[in-house]
């Protein structure tokens, strides 16, 4: 079976769909060229670096809002820039013969789960375990999701996993896993973070893993078929309509008296993590399937911590830096193509 992620894909479908008289969706990767492989890399790396610095955003927004107000302060303006760039994009959104219109009942729930997962299931479970663990630490923990994605993807999009690929993956999360095992974690005051505190931190904080992983899988299921950013709209969209029922009076105060320094973290949070970020994560998925995707993720602890360092003043040291180099070489391990099992 020829998978998406395979370099003669787009060649062999191509050959393959002629024969058989099948023309591709329009909306994937099948029908313009063949996106470089630099330009992706170059993407994703990005996306990393700016996914790690939301963690410091996080951090700082939680000082001033709930973990439910800082959801929601980070997506309603995205739900709104995300539907009028997809409207200005896809007039057919609002269409008698449009994206939801197209989808069968089954389908319609599984959007609606994805919703559940990608904005209240893994942001409120992150910034409650950011009013506990501190940022890099829960990096650590959301670094996890590789391997989250790839048991999922195989589970639900049945994709192969090359043996190059677990390697890297394996590599980087014992990295990652030393990093851990090896540094307790301090609180503000200096003192050393109880074992329970610190596990029940990390356990909030996995949950998170658990949903994006389950977002990432669900989400692939139909960008197959429909444009990306139309289905990073309603997916945002609704569930950005889960979480305002909680909306209270207050909420709005705390806005307007708040300072610079929680309005820049929630418009870097809203408009490059979210709105951007989603973006080019979705594109990317257009193209590569989601285990090898998902495999880059291992760098946002790299840059959470770096941020950590260089913003909120947080120890690097050289074991860490040391660390973190060995995440990268797996990470670089598992970008490649490798041989199919």
């Amino acid at each position: 079976m020829i998978r998406p992620g395979n370099m003669t894909y787009f060649f062999t479908l191509t050959r393959t769909t002629r024969a058989n008289n099948y023309s591709p969706p329009e909306n994937t990767h099948l029908n313009n060229k063949p996106v470089p492989i630099i330009l992706i890399w170059t993407a994703l790396v990005l996306l990393m670096a700016s996914w790690g610095g939301s963690f410091i955003a996080m951090k700082i927004g939680v000082k001033y809002l709930t973990p439910y107000e800082l959801v929601l302060a980070r997506f309603v303006p995205s739900a709104f820039l995300l539907w009028i760039i997809a409207v200005l994009k896809r007039k057919d959104i609002k269409h008698k013969s449009g994206f939801w219109r197209t989808l069968s009942q089954r389908q319609k729930w599984g959007l609606v789960l994805a919703a559940f997962l990608a904005v209240p299931g893994y942001h409120f479970c992150l910034n409650t375990g950011l009013t506990i663990i501190p940022a890099g630490w829960a990096s650590l923990v959301i670094s996890l999701n590789p391997a989250c994605i790839t048991v999922f993807a195989a589970l639900i999009l049945s994709e192969k996993i090359g043996i190059r690929r677990w390697i890297g993956i394996s590599i980087s999360f014992l990295a990652l896993a030393y990093i851990a095992l090896s540094r307790d974690i301090q609180t503000g005051n200096g003192e050393v973070m109880s074992f329970w505190a610190k596990t029940i931190g990390m356990l909030i904080t996995f949950g998170a893993v658990l949903c994006w992983g389950g977002f990432t899988v669900l989400g692939k299921k139909f960008i197959r078929d429909h444009d990306s950013l139309v289905v990073l709209a309603w997916i945002i969209g609704l569930g950005t309509l889960m979480v305002l029922p909680g909306l209270r009076s207050d909420f709005f105060e705390k806005m307007a008296n708040g300072n610079s320094e929680l309005w820049v973290s929630v418009i870097f949070l809203s408009v490059i993590c979210t709105v951007a970020g989603f973006a080019v994560w979705y594109w990317v998925l257009e193209t590569w399937d989601a285990s090898r995707a998902g495999a880059f993720i291992y760098l946002v602890p790299v840059f959470a911590l770096i941020s950590g360092w260089w913003i909120l003043g947080e120890p690097l040291d050289l074991s860490l830096m040391l660390s973190a180099s060995v995440v990268v070489g797996g990470v670089i391990l598992a970008g490649g193509k490798g041989k199919k099992v």
